[in-house]
């Protein structure tokens, strides 16, 4: 691909407003954890560590206007409202700070700083006027500042690993003994040796696996127990690890294939059972990926078949490579919807596989009928 050609790339707009609805959350509770910040940066026994002086100061009686402005465009921002103007603001507040002080730096608000910089680019591109906040228009957005994310995302946890191999503290489990929130009988060098190790080879196979087709639900499952491990184990720091979380799982979803509209799903109109799981999907699927068509339309039976050997599957799910039934389908839905997708690599761990498909099998078995046309009608 020559360097105009991935300029001039497009990539689909609705993971990207995802992504900037996320940061936006994660920086409104970042904006109250600043505040307390700046409270303390103000005290008289605090040493200060201005190294860019050219920087203009924050007093005292600008700290609550400061915050308040970081909060609504933090809203502003998730929301879509004047997006590309809220996120030159909020870029800029979050950078300020920053800059500010050397005592006043948070690595995750550098992350937001990075984020918020790279949506706004993204936003500014788009080749729709409308917010597009979660799209089901076709709309598209540069693909640059998308793969910059995902760049950012892989050299995060791969120098976090590089730095922890580096550290002897941390090595030694000495770091996880301090920190994390557990039993002192579990807090010995044979267990906690062990576990550095696996978390500097977690963060590495995080930074790898997110680009590997095959490997990529295997990382998006150890990330998302990576990340709630953290904020649960070590309560000394949980709201700013929350926000870490918040803006380092977010642009996972930009890793996935949620292209509007790119896969099909066909379920059984006459099963109670398919009804209720299909209309609690199709509320999850605010990016419109899936197109959810009744077993009986005619459109179904036109474009898709309706072969009898598949009838007791009951769900089927289709992206134009191959096609998948029953509990598979569910597992190959929910890994395409935002607030789900962390949970469906879980499903086909052995036991949880096996258990799922037979319950499956036995509740769409019973084919409970009901009335009423479709719920997507």
């Amino acid at each position: 691909m020559s360097v105009t050609e991935f300029f001039s790339r497009r990539a689909p707009a609705s993971p990207v407003a995802w992504v900037r609805f996320c940061t936006g959350v994660a920086a409104f509770i970042q904006g109250f954890v600043s505040w307390r910040l700046l409270h303390d940066y103000f005290r008289a026994e605090t040493v200060t560590a201005r190294d860019l002086t050219f920087i203009p100061e924050l007093t005292p009686a600008l700290v609550l206007p400061y915050i308040a402005l970081w909060l609504l465009a933090s809203v502003t921002f998730a929301f879509g409202i004047c997006g590309y103007g809220s996120g030159i603001i909020l870029t800029a507040i979050v950078w300020y700070k920053l800059l500010l002080d050397q005592g006043l730096f948070s690595n995750h608000e550098y992350l937001l700083a990075l984020w918020t910089m790279l949506l706004t680019l993204a936003i500014a591109g788009r080749d729709h006027s409308d917010r597009a906040v979660f799209a089901n228009e076709r709309a598209t957005v540069p693909y640059w500042p998308v793969w910059l994310i995902k760049v950012q995302v892989s050299m995060m946890y791969m120098l976090t690993a590089i730095a922890k191999l580096l550290s002897p503290k941390f090595i030694s489990g000495e770091v996880l003994v301090r920190e994390l929130y557990l039993p002192w009988s579990l807090k010995t060098s044979g267990l906690m040796q062990p576990l550095a190790l696996a978390v500097i080879l977690g963060e590495v196979a995080l930074a790898l696996f997110l680009w590997h087709p095959v490997l990529r639900q295997g990382a998006v499952l150890l990330g998302a127990i990576f990340h709630t491990a953290i904020v649960f184990l070590i309560p000394k720091y949980r709201v700013e690890l929350l926000v870490f979380s918040i803006a380092s799982l977010a642009p996972y979803v930009l890793f996935l294939d949620l292209r509007p509209q790119s896969k099909v799903v066909i379920w059984d109109d006459r099963c109670g059972f398919c009804r209720r799981w299909i209309s609690f999907l199709a509320k999850l699927d605010f990016l419109g990926v899936h197109r959810f068509i009744a077993r009986r339309e005619p459109e179904t039976l036109k474009d898709f078949g309706n072969r009898s050997e598949n009838s007791a599957s009951a769900i089927q799910c289709a992206d134009g490579t191959r096609r998948v039934f029953g509990f598979d389908a569910l597992i190959e839905i929910m890994g395409a919807l935002p607030l789900a997708f962390f949970v469906a690599p879980a499903l086909k761990l052995p036991g949880i596989h096996w258990t799922g498909k037979r319950l499956y099998q036995y509740l769409a078995q019973r084919q409970i009928p009901m009335r009423g046309g479709s719920v997507l009608a």
